[in-house]
């Protein structure tokens, strides 16, 4: 099953309660510090930008690429 997207009436299936129960029961790091939503932009964009450098292009389908690591 595919979970909904952001906005979508169900919510979001990863994060919504659990028998009552939130799975994410802590304050937001980055929404709690100052210049924290831009730390959190940050720390995103150079995620992907070292992701962008990891992957490998398959030589048989230009369409398939992979990632052999993880950072």
């Amino acid at each position: 099953m595919k979970s909904p997207c952001s906005g979508h009436p169900s919510g979001n299936i990863q994060t919504k309660k659990v028998d009552g129960v939130s799975r994410h029961k802590g304050a937001s790091y980055f929404r709690n510090n100052e210049g924290g939503e831009g730390q959190r932009r940050r720390e995103i964009k150079a995620h992907w930008k070292t992701k962008g450098a990891r992957l490998i292009e398959d030589p048989d389908s230009p369409i398939d690429w992979y990632d052999l690591g993880f950072d």
